[in-house]
């Protein structure tokens, strides 16, 4: 007994036996962690579709001096996400088009300016509400055709909608003139004035700060940002299980290092506090300066917007489309539980009010839309409007929805004489 504990002690003092039991362990640890990454994968097989997922086709956009980015004319490609597959085709005017049809003499002509949700990130052309409204009008009117422009450009805000209606709206002549305004517009007219959009060698767009340095955009900081290692951009694009840890920090950041309903205290940057929430951000009880400041800077682009178009003898309106929030709220308010806040700090009426309050100070014949209670009652009649897996933006019914309900304010307003 005694010469087996001194050959034990001796074993221990091997450096050969340390090296061993070292790479036992580290081997252990990689077979561990390879092991919850499979069978993480196993348990939820869209995840690994999300982490290789693209933001877009390569070669889709085109640099701009003036906009940052524009689509590319000519361009056709597909687009899969875990939650659909989408055939996307740019005519040569730079806009998204849905068919063959060109454009006739006489049309009448409809331009709906938007971000994703109106260029239709989900769906193929034909199911864009752009698609389905000119179909409705056409079928409706036995006068003059009419064409309805989609000019949609993922990742836009009301500010590069405005630089792109100054430029194209000589070409187009419209008769109506649609803004589909999302509530993360304002944050995108944030960022898009301290940055600029390259595409890089593998055709896929990026964004840079504008002057000195690459810093994150306003905003842009988050919990998992807070701790740096070698890989992580390599970790955050191809493993689910350090995707679910940095989702699970990021949750436990929120509860423990800030108070509850940071957002109102100032605890937390007002652009990054945007960030976090989305467009949600907006539907805050308790505004704030930096909400105020950039609503004033979004009514002011309504404004040239709708002197732009009166001036080339255009109406003009803005249409509401509300976050999936307002329309399927009980998700809604699990996820808000997990980032430490209270839904009673939320107004779901806000941003149409205020939307609403602007507009109803100008010309009678400015229009405003709210969607909101159109997508309620389809809601309550079984339609899916959203993605609901990894992907938000409008499901094929989400924009039959739109379609339906813009295509009976128009008849109502008398704007193309239909």
């Amino acid at each position: 007994p005694g010469g087996g504990k001194i050959g034990r002690e001796r074993e221990h003092d091997d450096p050969g036996w340390d090296l061993r039991s070292g790479l036992l362990l580290t081997l252990s640890i990689v077979v561990g962690i390879l092991m919850s990454e499979g069978l993480l994968r196993l348990w939820n097989p869209g995840w690994a579709d999300r982490l290789n997922a693209r933001p877009h086709p390569p070669g889709m956009y085109l640099p701009d001096r003036l906009l940052g980015y524009r689509l590319r004319p000519g361009f056709e490609g597909e687009y899969t996400r875990p939650a659909f597959r989408m055939t996307i085709r740019i005519g040569p005017d730079g806009f998204r088009r849905a068919g063959d049809r060109e454009p006739a003499a006489g049309d009448r002509v409809v331009v709906v300016l938007g971000d994703s949700f109106t260029f239709g990130i989900g769906v193929d052309g034909g199911e864009t509400f752009t698609s389905l409204l000119e179909e409705r009008l056409n079928a409706a009117d036995g006068g003059p055709g009419v064409r309805v422009v989609n000019a949609g450009v993922p990742g836009y805000g009301t500010y590069q909608e405005l630089l792109l209606l100054r430029e194209a709206i000589g070409r187009l002549e419209p008769d109506l003139v649609v803004v589909a305004f999302y509530p993360n517009d304002l944050l995108d007219n944030a960022i898009s004035r301290c940055s600029r959009m390259e595409v890089n060698g593998e055709g896929y767009l990026v964004r840079r700060r504008k002057g000195n340095g690459d810093g994150p955009l306003p905003g842009e900081i988050t919990s998992e940002d807070l701790i740096d290692f070698p890989f992580k951009d390599f970790l955050r694009s191809h493993s689910a299980l350090y995707d679910l840890l940095q989702y699970s920090f990021h949750g436990l950041y929120n509860r423990v290092r800030l108070p509850k309903n940071w957002v109102l205290d100032g605890a937390v940057d007002p652009l990054e506090a945007y960030y976090r929430l989305g467009g949600d951000y907006l539907y805050l009880e308790k505004e704030n300066d930096t909400v105020r400041d950039l609503w004033r800077d979004e009514f002011r682009y309504l404004d040239e917007m709708a002197d732009l178009s009166s001036s080339h003898g255009a109406k003009f309106m803005v249409v509401l489309i509300p976050t999936d929030h307002r329309i399927y709220p009980d998700p809604w308010r699990k996820e808000i539980s997990w980032l430490n806040l209270d839904q009673a700090i939320f107004d779901p009426d806000r941003v149409g009010a205020d939307l609403e309050g602007f507009l109803d100070g100008r010309d009678p014949d400015v229009g405003f839309l709210d969607l909101t209670p159109a997508f309620v009652d389809a809601r309550d009649h079984g339609e899916v409007l959203y993605y609901q897996s990894g992907d938000r933006h409008l499901a094929p019914a989400g924009h039959r929805a739109v379609a339906r309900r813009l295509f009976r304010y128009i008849r109502e307003r008398g704007y193309l004489g239909v």
